[in-house]
């Protein structure tokens, strides 16, 4: 009878919102950073481990990486992101092979995120689709386990990857690796971009402005938080939403085992947190207790010569921006 009482008491109540993993810090200094958020999540068993919800930014400060190591290197088991295998830092270091990411923290002064991890950790274990899953995702097929990876208990068209896999996704994928890769138009653009980006230190400090305004002005979900085409709404909804259907089935599989261990670090980018604190709560019991917030990348903008007024024009451009579209 308590326990009938419990559930019914828990369903008027369901988990609130999760609250937005990434925020902007103004010192008085004119100091401007980007902040990202580490939350740890209690069960609602005992047996169960603790989750640390480690997001990241793909580029950031040496410091930064060096604090996000020391804390997933606490944790006994680490699900961290990666399409692929575990990256190698010689291929990164290829200038020729670089990707625009790669290339814009350089421009930038900063690092990207696979050079400053170390994943040769034993505890850290992939919880991602591999290159070749995600490939046949986007075609439509049912991609098979691969056993050199620690893969989920279920396959993956199990989780309803493969009916969310549309044309404009593909369409949308396609575009996004051009980009990246530098292999379209819009690629060489922005690979150009880059460059110009490196030989001025203005363009430096107005870049960082943008990235930083930007990103912490995302409070919810990501796929719904950008003002960008439909097609890339649910290009991101879909690579957000189905690899983190691996991330859950990853952690159910350690729920049912005798002897799960006892803290878990969940490490992906700040844009699938919201998505997978939901659920997890929704899911699964989990419940927020504290977190940590870690500076990722800062600027003075007073320093760089970035004006109030060049600074509230970003700002306001950006909100505009960032606001829902609304149907006619």
């Amino acid at each position: 009878m308590f326990g009938g009482c419990a559930s019914r008491q828990a369903a008027r109540h369901p988990p609130a919102p999760p609250q937005p993993y990434l925020r902007v810090q103004r010192e008085p200094d004119s100091t401007l950073a980007l902040q990202v958020a580490v939350r740890e999540m209690v069960p609602p068993h005992k047996r169960w481990p603790k989750l640390m919800l480690v997001g990241v930014t793909h580029l950031g400060e040496t410091n930064y990486y060096t604090a996000l190591q020391e804390r997933l290197d606490r944790c006994d088991l680490v699900l961290y992101e990666g399409i692929g295998d575990a990256p190698r830092a010689a291929d990164l270091r290829e200038e020729n092979t670089a990707s625009l990411q790669v290339r814009l923290a350089r421009a930038l002064g900063l690092v990207f995120q696979l050079e400053a991890i170390r994943y040769d950790r034993p505890h850290f274990k992939n919880s991602d689709l591999t290159a070749e899953q995600l490939l046949k995702v986007l075609r439509g097929e049912k991609p098979t386990s691969s056993s050199t990876h620690w893969r989920p208990a279920v396959p993956l068209w199990l989780c309803g990857a493969v009916e969310t896999a549309t044309g404009s996704v593909s369409e949308g994928m396609d575009d996004l690796m051009g980009i990246m890769e530098g292999t379209s138009f819009m690629g060489v653009l922005a690979h150009t971009m880059v460059q110009f980006i490196a030989a001025s230190p203005r363009l430096q400090a107005t870049v960082k402005v943008v990235l930083i305004e930007t990103m912490g002005a995302i409070e919810g979900d990501l796929s719904e938080s950008l003002n960008v085409p439909e097609e890339w709404q649910a290009l991101m909804k879909f690579l957000i939403q189905e690899r983190n259907n691996i991330v859950l089935t990853d952690v159910r599989r350690l729920l049912a085992e005798k002897r799960p261990p006892s803290s878990v670090g969940i490490f992906y980018g700040a844009g699938h947190m919201h998505d997978l604190e939901g659920r997890l709560a929704a899911d699964l019991g989990y419940r927020p207790r504290r977190e940590a917030w870690l500076t990722a990348f800062s600027i003075n903008t007073r320093a760089a010569g970035v004006s109030e007024f060049e600074l509230n024009w970003v700002r306001n451009l950006i909100q505009a921006q960032m606001r829902p579209r609304t149907n006619p």
